[in-house]
């Protein structure tokens, strides 16, 4: 249970939700509580929709819940400051509508070389045949030259929406309409 809540004033421009309110978890005051008689979500679910996103007028970092349009699995790799990342490009949607078109995004993902990197790539392109809903989190967009430019954090990661009863009511939506969506243009 929180009390004397203490709110980071600072870099709004980074959060992605519809309410730029974050809360300083060091300095709020916390009591622990021995049950919870509310359900938890069994997972992440971001509630941005892709037209929303692709329209942002400045700088700012999204999570989003997708459909895989195409998964480009023949991944390269790359040399960075980081070291080498394994490069793999993707298309994404949601079903959303941006002037009456589907909204859609191009951008590249980057994962380690090595086993874990390696499963990544393979979960994704399952993911991607098997038209799952993801959730992708830790993105930058922003409005260059008229499109939006979607690139990945540093500590961007992602994971496939799972089907029970539990997961949110985009996930199930995009689960229910995976092929007519896929197949608009």
């Amino acid at each position: 249970k929180m009390s004397k809540v203490a709110l980071h004033t600072e870099n709004k421009s980074h959060l992605g939700g519809t309410v730029k309110v974050v809360v300083d978890l060091a300095k709020t005051t916390w009591a622990p509580l021995l049950q919870s008689t509310v359900r938890m979500p069994s997972e992440p679910a971001p509630v941005e929709l892709l037209s929303d996103i692709v329209s942002v007028k400045g700088p700012q970092r999204c999570d989003v819940i997708c459909l895989l349009e195409k998964v480009y699995a023949d991944p390269k790799t790359r040399d960075t400051k980081d070291g080498p990342r394994q490069v793999v490009d993707v298309a994404i949607c949601d079903g959303s509508k941006d002037d009456g078109k589907l909204a859609k995004v191009s951008l590249t993902l980057w994962f380690s070389v090595g086993s874990h990197g390696q499963t990544q790539v393979e979960r994704l392109t399952e993911a991607w045949k098997a038209k799952d809903p993801v959730a992708l989190f830790g993105l930058y967009v922003s409005p260059e030259g008229g499109q939006v430019s979607c690139k990945t954090a540093k500590d961007f990661w992602w994971m496939v929406c799972t089907a029970d009863a539990q997961s949110s009511e985009k996930c199930q939506k995009l689960r229910a309409e995976a092929k007519e969506i896929l197949e608009e243009k």
